[in-house]
């Protein structure tokens, strides 16, 4: 995007959010979107105002940008490449969502996880959401989680914490004579199995 675009959006967002921003802050933003195009980061600002009630975070841009990306894939993709493939890895969406917990995310005894999309390195289909040339295949995230200390999940955390919670754990032998004693009345004691 360009400077002048930039620092006309910024003032914009400024005087709506009443929020100040000194040149550094200014210029650590724009190294951070700056890859976000002039059509997209005007559509994006509209976007945040409309909708948001606090200053918007640099994180906050970069799932915006996503978002118009996945909204408005021929705008910056040649409509050739968005044939979207089959794929097992990522079920066709271009993206692995990769659940990371940093070691130092614990709230209340509990580890938080975080979710990071990354492009699919099975497919072609990340073309479709992500401008970056850079994909990922399971290994490279978990050697990258491990470099950084993370641990890793490709299943959401939290789901998988619920079912496990949902489900009573019946110890095998408990279960094993359960299905005796079932099958016990189903024949008469008499006819009956032992364990």
């Amino acid at each position: 995007m360009s400077p002048e675009l930039f620092q006309e959006k910024l003032e914009l967002m400024c005087k709506w959010f009443k929020k100040s921003m000194d040149e550094d802050q200014a210029q650590i933003l724009y190294e951070r979107i700056r890859f976000i195009p002039d059509e997209a980061f005007r559509e994006i600002v509209d976007q945040m105002i409309e909708t948001m009630k606090y200053f918007p975070l640099i994180n906050d841009f970069k799932m915006a940008w996503r978002d118009w990306i996945s909204q408005n894939p021929t705008k910056i993709i040649d409509p050739d490449q968005l044939i979207q493939e089959e794929c097992s890895e990522c079920g066709g969406t271009g993206m692995l969502d990769v659940w990371v917990h940093p070691p130092e995310s614990v709230y209340k005894g509990e580890k938080l996880w975080y979710s990071i999309p990354f492009p699919c390195g099975f497919c072609n289909n990340w073309k479709r959401i992500f401008t970056t040339k850079k994909t990922f295949k399971r290994a490279d995230i978990i050697k990258l989680c491990e470099k950084k200390g993370w641990e890793v999940s490709f299943e959401d955390p939290y789901r998988v914490k619920k079912e496990e919670k949902d489900f009573e754990r019946i110890p095998i032998p408990e279960m094993a004579n359960m299905a005796v004693k079932d099958l016990n009345q189903e024949v008469g004691e008499e006819g009956g199995y032992q364990l």
